[in-house]
C-alpha cells in the first residue's frame, strides 16, 4: 500500500495548473507513510479572516529541516492553497518542511493585503520552528503566477517595514533565504498589452489601471524593490506565456544580477502559462535542485547532545556551587560559602566555532542565569585561578537568562544587544536556540527572535552554563536539559 500511495503523489507531480483549475481536495491527497500532513493550521486572522495553511513534513528525523512556503496562483482573485498540497508532500519526501498558504484575495482585499498575509505565514513558520523541527534560518518561498509575484516580493522586501502588516507572529522575521518563481510578473507597469488579462486583473488588485494608479503599480512590482540584500532567485518561464510575458522573468533576473544577488533563468521554449509533460518535469527538477543547493548547503554536522541526561560527562565545573543531575536535568543551587558569592560555571570540555545550540531551561522566578558562548579561556587555566579567571561573559559572550533584568532580559546578549522583555515564562521550562556564525549571533526564546547581533570578542571557545552568585539569588534554582548542538563548520 505504501508504494501505491507514493505513486499517486508522484503522479500528481509538478503540473502547475492555470488559475482557473480546480485542485483536488486535501481529503483526496494520497500521503506516503514517511510524511506527516496537517491541514487547517491558522497562522493569522486579519479582518477576522482566519487564514490557514497546510503543512507537510518528514515523519522521521530530528531536524532542524529547511522549509519552503508555497503560494498559489489565481490572478490575485482566485485559487486555493490546496493547489500546492502535492508539491508540499513531494518537498517533505526530500527532507523539507513545506507549507501551502491562504491569502486574502482581490477585489475585496487589494495590495498589499496579500503581501502582508504571506509575510505573516513566513513569520508563523519561523516562530513555530521548534514545534515543527524547522531551521528558522533556512526558509525559502515559491509560487506560480500571482503566487510567484508574492514569493518574489518576499525575496526583495525582507527588511521593508511597510509591507510587514500586523498579523501573525509579529516578533519574527519575514525574510526568506531564496525564491523560485514560476512564471511570475515582476513589473506591473509593463504588463498591459503583453498579457491577455492584465487589464482585468490588475485594476482589481491595485485599485485602478496604470493611468489611475501608476504609483501603486510601481510599489507592487518586485523589480523596483531589488537591492543587494535581496534573496537569490530562480525564475522559470515559458516563451509562449500569454498571461505573463517571458520578458518579465528576464528583467527580474537581470536586475538581481546587477545588484549582486544570485539569479538564474530557466527558459522553456514554447511553454505557456501552466507547465505540463516534459516542461513540468524540467521545472520540478530545477526547483528541487535550487532549494537543495540554497537551503541544504550549510556544511553542518548531525545534531549532537552535549548533556547525556545522566551525569556531567563532557563538562567541567568551575568554582564551588555544585551541579548535579536530577530527573534528567542539570541542576545548580548556590553554595553561600563559595567563591564569587556562590557563583559557579559549568563549561564544555570541547571548544566550538560556528553552531546552532538548542536547550531548555527553568529558573526560579526572580533568578539569574545565562549561557556562555565561545569562552576562549582554557579549562585548566580556569580551574587554577583562585576566582575562576576572567568571567566567561567578558572573555566570550553570554545569552542572558533573567526575566526581571530591565536592560538585558532573557535572550539578550549581555552588554552587546538588548532583546525584548517578556519572552521567558518564569518558573516554567523554556526553549532557547542560539545560532553563532562568524561574528553574527542570533538568539530565539520560545520560538521568538530575541536578538540578531554582531560580536567581536571571541572566534572559538567553550559553551557554558551559569549559576549566579550574590545573596539575592541564594534561593533560586537553575535547571537545564535537552542540550543539543549542531556544528556548522
Amino acid at each position: 500500500m505504501k508504494n501505491a500511495n507514493v505513486l499517486k503523489v508522484l503522479a500528481a507531480g509538478f503540473v502547475l495548473m492555470l488559475a482557473s483549475s480546480s485542485p483536488a481536495p486535501a481529503a483526496d491527497l494520497a500521503v506516503p507513510d514517511n510524511v506527516t500532513f496537517e491541514t487547517g493550521l491558522e497562522f493569522s486572522s486579519p479582518d477576522g479572516q482566519h487564514l490557514q495553511l497546510n503543512l507537510a513534513r518528514p515523519k522521521t528525523g530530528n531536524g532542524p529541516f529547511p522549509a519552503v512556503v508555497c503560494i498559489h496562483g489565481g490572478g490575485f482573485r482566485a485559487g486555493t492553497r490546496e493547489g500546492h498540497n502535492a508539491l508540499c508532500v513531494k518537498l517533505a519526501q526530500r527532507g523539507f518542511v513545506a507549507v501551502t498558504v491562504t491569502y486574502r484575495l482581490a477585489p475585496k482585499y487589494q495590495f498589499p493585503a496579500a503581501v502582508h498575509d504571506v509575510k505573516a505565514a513566513v513569520r508563523w513558520l519561523r516562530a513555530n520552528a521548534p514545534k515543527y523541527r524547522v531551521d528558522p534560518e533556512r526558509i525559502g518561498a515559491t509560487g506560480d503566477s500571482a503566487g510567484a509575484h508574492l514569493a518574489l516580493f518576499l525575496g526583495v522586501t525582507g527588511g521593508v517595514k511597510q509591507f510587514e502588516g500586523d498579523g501573525g507572529s509579529v516578533e519574527a522575521s519575514s525574510r526568506v533565504r531564496c525564491v523560485v518563481s514560476i512564471y511570475g510578473p515582476s513589473d506591473f507597469t509593463k504588463s498591459y498589452g503583453k498579457s491577455v488579462d492584465a487589464a482585468q486583473v490588475l485594476p482589481l488588485f491595485l485599485g485602478g489601471n496604470l493611468e489611475e494608479a501608476r504609483q501603486r503599480h510601481i510599489e507592487a512590482s518586485p523589480l523596483y524593490w531589488v537591492t543587494p540584500e535581496a534573496a537569490p532567485a530562480l525564475c522559470i518561464h515559458g516563451t509562449d506565456d500569454k498571461y505573463v510575458a517571458h520578458e518579465q522573468a528576464v528583467w527580474m533576473v537581470e536586475r538581481l544580477k546587477s545588484c549582486g544577488p544570485e539569479a538564474e533563468l530557466l527558459t522553456l521554449e514554447g511553454a505557456g502559462h501552466g507547465f505540463k509533460g516534459a516542461d513540468a518535469q524540467k521545472a520540478e527538477a530545477a526547483l528541487m535542485a535550487f532549494f537543495e543547493r540554497h537551503l541544504k548547503n550549510d556544511p553542518v554536522r548531525p545534531p549532537t547532545p552535549l548533556f547525556n541526561g545522566k551525569d556531567l560527562t563532557g563538562w567541567v565545573q568551575v568554582l564551588d556551587s555544585k551541579w548535579v543531575v536530577e530527573n534528567g536535568a542539570l541542576v545548580a543551587r548556590q553554595d553561600p560559602k563559595g567563591r564569587r558569592d556562590g557563583e559557579s560555571w559549568l563549561v564544555t570540555e570541547r571548544d566550538f566555532t560556528d553552531f546552532v545550540l538548542t536547550l531548555k531551561f527553568r529558573v526560579t522566578p526572580g533568578g539569574n542565569s545565562g549561557v556562555f558562548l565561545r569562552d576562549p579561556i582554557p579549562r585548566a587555566e580556569r580551574l587554577q585561578a583562585a576566582d575562576g579567571g576572567k568571567p566567561p561573559w567578558d572573555a566570550g559572550f553570554e545569552a542572558n537568562i533573567n526575566a526581571t533584568e530591565p536592560n538585558y532580559p532573557t535572550g539578550s546578549i549581555w552588554q552587546i544587544a538588548k532583546g525584548p522583555p517578556g519572552l521567558e515564562r518564569p518558573g516554567e521550562w523554556n526553549e532557547m536556540q542560539v545560532k553563532v556564525l562568524g561574528n553574527r549571533v542570533r538568539v530565539w526564546v520560545n520560538g521568538k527572535l530575541a536578538v540578531d547581533a554582531t560580536q567581536n570578542r571571541s572566534a572559538r571557545g567553550a559553551i557554558g552554563l551559569q549559576r549566579h552568585g550574590t545573596a539575592q539569588y541564594r534561593d533560586k534554582v537553575v535547571e537545564f536539559k535537552d542540550i543539543v548542538i549542531q556544528e556548522l563548520n
